[in-house]
């Protein structure tokens, strides 16, 4: 389904951490530059044996290098059309995920994401299309993604904001196939405690993250995000991820 573009005035620009994939053609005529597609990328595949990563588009590379774990703190821009996306190892020609034929409209803003599956460390890849149509300048948005295969194992997770219930029965990497679960949902502007929990065997719910003191501003939408797995180090710990909007 297609969706709306962004309107970009509502998200201030913060350091690209990422990559930079478009140059400049020097010439004495000023030159109509073609309109871009934007990308965010979120290397969340972290179980061992993770690996970094690089993006191509068919067999073109248009991103540096991604560590796992590595998340893009803006969109970079990319060219319009319809590609494979190719995720293949950086020391390598191998290829770790692929998305089938993918559609990137001028003026789209998408995130691209590297998960593990629940068991074992082979990694599934899949792009959204980001919405920001609808979101307004007086209230901030979020949405959530549950992206940890080890909290997975568990059963799905709750999502609670300020000891509120949000989301319920969230599973592993749900959002891929529901617009539902991309889109943003209001909040109120101000310091917010964010909790995931699990309900166990007995029925009795488990706090398996906390954040507390969120600062969500007007005007900006948030992508939260479980990632990691219990017991999992460096790169591969758990916790509980916010990633804000910015171009």
């Amino acid at each position: 389904m297609q969706k709306s573009k962004a309107n970009i005035f509502l998200w201030s620009a913060i350091a690209l951490l990422g990559v930079t994939l478009t140059g400049c053609l020097k010439t004495s005529e000023p030159q109509r530059q073609a309109a871009k597609a934007y990308v965010s990328m979120l290397h969340l595949a972290t179980k061992t044996p993770a690996v970094a990563v690089q993006i191509y588009f068919n067999d073109t590379l248009v991103s540096g290098t991604f560590d796992a774990g590595g998340v893009s703190q803006t969109y970079s821009p990319v060219n319009t059309g319809n590609f494979v996306v190719k995720f293949k190892k950086s020391t390598k020609d191998s290829i770790v995920a692929s998305i089938p034929f993918t559609r990137f409209d001028s003026l789209g803003f998408y995130s691209m994401v590297l998960f593990n599956e629940p068991s074992g460390s082979n990694v599934n890849a899949m792009v959204i299309e980001d919405d920001f149509s609808d979101l307004t300048l007086d209230k901030p948005y979020f949405r959530f993604w549950q992206l940890s295969p080890g909290i997975n194992d568990l059963g799905p997770v709750d999502l609670y904001i300020d000891n509120n219930k949000i989301f319920s029965q969230r599973s592993l990497a749900d959002n891929e196939f529901s617009d539902y679960y991309n889109g943003f949902t209001a909040s109120t502007a101000g310091y917010h405690k964010f909790e995931v929990k699990v309900k166990g065997s007995t029925g009795t719910d488990s706090v398996v993250y906390t954040l507390n003191d969120v600062n969500l501003l007007a005007g900006n939408a948030y992508t939260f995000y479980l990632a990691g797995n219990p017991g999992g180090t460096g790169s591969n710990a758990l916790g509980l991820g916010v990633l804000r909007a910015a171009n």
